[in-house]
């Protein structure tokens, strides 16, 4: 029997990326919980939006916020983050159309490329990456340090950097 996917590959009638408003983060916020990804305070929002305004995009269809994605440029290097699809839109062209517009955005800023990270487990996503271009780069190693909590002043101290 053959197999047949519900979802169409069409781009959906209507579709339209646009920077991010304040009062869509109601709606992003469900789609990265729906999504799996963590959710951004509103406070993080906001500071996010100082620094990348119009780096920080979503989808919609007739008005519904679909998709969610956000760039950074920090004058040297382009960065791409937190991509996300509503379940009923993806594989239809949402997530393509949110890259392609924040690397044309980053480029009109100068940027010579991009780098984004993605779970190794992701394979939509890696797909999807692949697609649009994007390689593992050889010899990097990502790492991470998770800072404490903010302390009083009179708490404070140092994780590691102190010699």
């Amino acid at each position: 029997m053959k197999r047949t996917n519900t979802k169409s590959n069409r781009r959906p009638a209507g579709l339209q990326v646009r920077p991010f408003r304040l009062e869509d983060y109601a709606a992003v916020a469900e789609l990265w919980q729906t999504s799996g990804l963590a959710v951004d305070s509103r406070e993080q929002v906001r500071r996010r939006l100082k620094r990348d305004r119009g780096l920080f995009l979503v989808a919609e269809v007739k008005g519904k916020l679909v998709g969610v994605a956000m760039g950074g440029w920090d004058g040297r290097r382009a960065s791409l983050w937190r991509l996300a699809v509503s379940p009923d839109f993806q594989r239809r062209g949402v997530a393509q159309a949110l890259m392609c517009e924040l690397e044309s955005r980053l480029q009109a800023l100068g940027a010579g490329g991009a780098f984004l990270l993605v779970w190794h487990e992701n394979r939509p996503a890696l797909k999807l990456y692949r697609k649009c271009g994007y390689e593992p780069h050889p010899g990097v190693l990502f790492m991470y340090k998770e800072f404490p909590a903010p302390q009083p002043a009179a708490k404070k101290r140092s994780q590691g950097c102190d010699q």
